[in-house]
């Protein structure tokens, strides 16, 4: 038996607690003994025995997990004292108790025991309504499903009725458009009921947050709406996301309405498509390292900048949809990493390891786009800190040393991380760019300005809680600075390209005009 906490089903941990999320840098499980009530044990993701083995990134993350779920657990059940500790003597991988402590109650004004000889154990529906306390304190849990194949003839599936959840080609042979060797037949009603019965059991038994779909496009719309709104008459339900990709990986004998973005406005509102046509834009083609975006200074493509920026809503690329519906990225676990597109596109032979100021830069200059633009954003883990794969496009056979997150670039680029971080912020601050109202991106004004500029200002909806009266933002790919003018009235700087939270203290005002950074993406609040 390996690890108590590295393995994925470790039949002694499943046997006393129950996984409640993955958090910044650890773990949550919810205990099953509940004689503290709201006992948890936060691991540490990474395999380490102790704090000192952490970097400074690493140590600093874990810390904000552990300050966040015991507050949670505080706040929750109303303790009068968090208990914390760490021990692991026969468990040698970091990990820390948080056990609840209430006044009066088992073991108060002393310590824990790590066993209990008499465990208050409660219900599968107790244990699942603290498990859902918890998500509701802001510690979700992203599922991936593949339904799209499995990953042979001979599956369970075919074994229960052959050929019938796998779609054939005419001569009897099955259809590849996943290009894995077969297909899942979404469209007949047993296959749709499996796949709906299967996601309403995550859902409601691990109390899934959301489903990311594996080639979105191999399934028909009439299941994905039939998901959804499955989904939704859960209590709770309309809070899952649902998004996937919206392609398929081969021919496909689908010929009927397939999910993808040719039938984008025959989805429901609440499903999400990944956008190549934004990731495209800003970074490049991915199937050609050295084809250009706009961020590398690409001829002509602030036109799809903006398109872009509006999620595409006031353009004819794609139906008509909600702005909520399009996940903006720029890289995700396929193709290059943002980093490595970056250098591949600068040097015939990038030195994927080296420092580069400029790609550093345009790096940020990629983040702040899709990060203050309509839709849901969505990164690849590791794209905050430069992530490299040393140029492997397609690294699902590659070793975990290359597919590993590489701690040492966390502390080696903690700017960018900053930066990030600040963003995601700001972002939260300006509600409206997150919205399902597929009538607000009408109300985003552009700037007539010199290509290949691209600048545009927002309104905050009423009521919506904005720390800004309006948005102004610029983005500016030269590798020179640049004098814009501003909109009537004070605007407040935000952020200025490198630094990201600016708008958190007394930064400058200005009035009439500012001063673009290269390769900067610059956001001012109307004040």
């Amino acid at each position: 038996m390996g690890c108590f906490y590295c393995d994925e089903h470790h039949e002694g941990r499943e046997a006393i607690m129950y996984k409640v999320g993955e958090m910044e840098a650890g773990v949550l499980y919810l205990f099953k003994d509940q004689a503290h009530k709201g006992r948890c044990a936060l691991a540490l993701k990474n395999h380490r025995k102790e704090l000192c083995e952490c970097g400074p990134e690493e140590l600093a993350a874990f810390a904000r997990d552990l300050a966040r779920a015991s507050g949670a657990v505080k706040e929750l059940w109303g303790c009068d004292k968090i208990n914390l500790g760490s021990f692991g003597d026969t468990n040698p991988h970091l990990h820390f108790h948080i056990v609840p402590k209430y006044e009066g109650g088992f073991e108060f004004g002393g310590s824990f025991a790590i066993t209990n000889p008499e465990p208050v154990l409660l219900s599968e529906g107790e244990y699942q309504e603290m498990i859902a306390a918890l998500h509701a304190a802001g510690i979700g849990v992203i599922m991936d499903v593949v339904y799209n194949h499995m990953y042979r003839y001979e599956n369970v599936l075919n074994n229960t009725v052959p050929d019938y959840f796998f779609r054939q080609n005419e001569d009897g042979s099955l259809s590849n458009g996943s290009g894995c060797g077969n297909e899942f037949a979404s469209e007949r009603p047993m296959a749709r009921k499996y796949m709906i019965d299967s996601l309403l059991y995550w859902a409601q038994e691990y109390h899934i947050d959301g489903f990311r779909f594996d080639l979105m496009g191999l399934y028909d719309v009439d299941t994905m709406n039939a998901a959804r709104a499955a989904l939704d008459a859960l209590p709770g339900g309309r809070d899952i996301l649902m998004y996937g990709e919206p392609w398929q990986g081969g021919g496909s004998q689908l010929h009927r309405y397939e999910a993808n973005k040719a039938n984008l406005s025959m989805l429901n509102e609440r499903i999400g498509i990944f956008c190549d046509d934004t990731r495209d834009a800003i970074k490049g083609g991915c199937f050609n390292a050295r084809e250009p975006g706009y961020v590398e200074g690409k001829p002509g493509s602030f036109w799809d900048i903006g398109g872009a920026v509006v999620a595409w809503c006031r353009s004819d690329r794609l139906p008509l949809h909600a702005p909520s519906q399009i996940v903006s990225y720029v890289s995700a676990h396929d193709n290059f990493t943002l980093w490595d597109k970056l250098l591949c596109v600068r040097y015939e032979r990038p030195e994927f390891t080296a420092s580069d100021p400029v790609a550093l830069a345009q790096n940020r200059l990629a983040a702040g786009i899709y990060l203050t633009s309509f839709g849901l954003p969505f990164l690849q883990a590791g794209e905050e800190f430069a992530r490299t794969k040393k140029g492997v496009g397609n690294s699902y056979r590659s070793s975990p040393a290359l597919n590993r997150l590489d701690w040492a670039r966390a502390r080696q680029y903690h700017a960018l991380v900053d930066y990030y971080r600040g963003l995601l912020a700001l972002r939260a601050a300006f509600p409206r760019l997150g919205t399902t109202d597929r009538h607000a991106p009408e109300a985003l004004q552009f700037f007539s300005l010199e290509q290949p500029l691209v600048g545009w200002t927002l309104p905050a909806a009423p009521g919506d809680g904005a720390w800004w009266r309006a948005l102004c933002v610029f983005y500016n790919p030269t590798d020179t600075s640049r004098v814009v003018p501003l909109p009537a009235g004070r605007w407040k700087l935000l952020s200025n390209g490198t630094s990201s939270s600016l708008w958190r203290g007394e930064s400058r005002t200005y009035e009439r005009e500012a001063l673009l950074m290269p390769y900067s993406a610059t956001v001012f609040g109307a004040v």
